[in-house]
């Protein structure tokens, strides 16, 4: 329903879901959807502030039509916007890279999406990401990696499919609260 109801349902989604401020590097998302318009890619972006505000103001005086950008959903539908994205998006600017490990990763992972990040390599997201091959990880401000990281997953739904099960694979065996109680 929330997919229909935000006209996502014939295209390609590249989905960035929470908190999004300058060591998020919203630049970056802009630069995502002017490079995959050509490619059917639509970046949907569920955020609020300053930073959110600045990226649908560019997006409008740009004229870049693939850039959606919504507030903060409510909290029941949060499992329907997931489902909207077939590529999950994550971003920390090399400054935070060692002490900010975005929990969004979490629920990707758990979502069963794969996931493109630019992370640095040394956070713990970007290795849990690899070592769970649920995604790509790009090196922060490696906007040309980013894209097309993204844009190789939004051409390959075979592969989206992998990696998403890898990501929910790996979410069950090390996020089960039974296990995690007993350790």
């Amino acid at each position: 329903d929330w997919s229909r109801r935000h006209g996502l349902t014939d295209t390609v989604v590249a989905l960035y879901t929470g908190t999004l401020g300058l060591k998020h590097d919203p630049a970056l998302l802009l630069d995502l959807a002017r490079a995959g318009a050509a490619h059917g890619l639509r970046v949907v972006v569920v955020s609020e502030g300053k930073a959110a505000n600045w990226l649908a103001a560019q997006a409008t005086a740009g004229g870049v039509d693939n850039l959606t950008v919504l507030p903060f959903q409510p909290m029941e539908q949060y499992p329907q916007v997931l489902g909207a994205g077939e590529i999950m998006l994550a971003m920390v600017g090399a400054e935070a890279a060692l002490f900010s490990v975005p929990s969004k990763i979490l629920s990707y992972l758990a979502a069963g999406k794969p996931i493109v990040a630019a992370i640095d390599a040394g956070n713990d997201a970007a290795r849990t990401i690899e070592e769970a091959g649920a995604g790509r990880v790009a090196a922060p401000g490696d906007t040309e990696a980013f894209v097309s990281s993204v844009l190789a997953l939004a051409a390959d739904p075979a592969l989206r499919r992998v990696m998403g099960a890898s990501g929910r694979a790996f979410a069950e065996q090390h996020f089960a609260i039974d296990r995690i109680a007993e350790d």
